[in-house]
């Protein structure tokens, strides 16, 4: 498994996450924020990752930084749904 594969991390921490082990989820976590901004990656493939880290934010209490995520998916779909219905009319 390549260390830096996204996909492989983000599972990992959320299975970390569904054991309640939210303090090592949320550093794998962070990790792969890190190596999102060193990807070419689009905001609509990071739509699972915001709300999984989401998730770990609010199970540690932060839900600033929780709150900050959904409303980055929010956004997506605002702008996603916007396209759709300019390419439609």
């Amino acid at each position: 498994m390549d260390p830096n594969q996204i996909s492989c991390i983000d599972t990992y921490a959320w299975i970390l996450y569904l054991q309640k082990n939210y303090f090592l989820s949320n550093i794998y976590f962070d990790k792969i924020h890190r190596l999102l901004t060193d990807s070419s990656r689009n905001e609509v493939d990071c739509i699972v990752l915001y709300y999984h880290h989401g998730k770990v934010y609010f199970a540690l209490n932060m839900n600033t930084e929780a709150e900050e995520l959904w409303n980055r998916i929010i956004n997506i779909f605002k702008l996603f749904s916007k396209c759709i219905f300019t390419t439609i009319l």
